[in-house]
């Protein structure tokens, strides 16, 4: 992945402990992240759009449930949508298929 997030290009940046609850939003055409995660922080997202970033959502908090940034939550025209310490892994598929 060739884009950091820094913060100084950041929308949205929720560091060091704190926790943020954003509804009905839209952040556009930015430079770096619509939204940064870091630090021990949490960030709840519901009813917005994050379009035209470089990064749509960088999170860089170990175990971060990114299931939090998506409710309702349109990701749009982002080079990358998100980049985490730790990508979400899907349930295992549970049922037979057929070949």
């Amino acid at each position: 992945m060739g884009v950091s997030c820094s913060g100084g290009g950041s929308a949205v940046v929720v560091a060091y402990d704190t926790t943020a609850s954003i509804r009905r939003f839209a952040l556009e055409r930015g430079v770096e992240c619509g939204v940064l995660v870091a630090h021990g922080s949490g960030l709840d997202l519901a009813e917005g759009v994050i379009a035209s970033f470089e990064l749509g959502a960088c999170v860089q908090v170990e175990g971060y449930d990114v299931g939090r940034l998506s409710d309702r939550v349109e990701f749009r025209d982002n080079e990358t949508n998100l980049d985490a310490t730790d990508l979400p892994v899907p349930a295992p598929h549970t049922e037979a298929v057929d070949f």
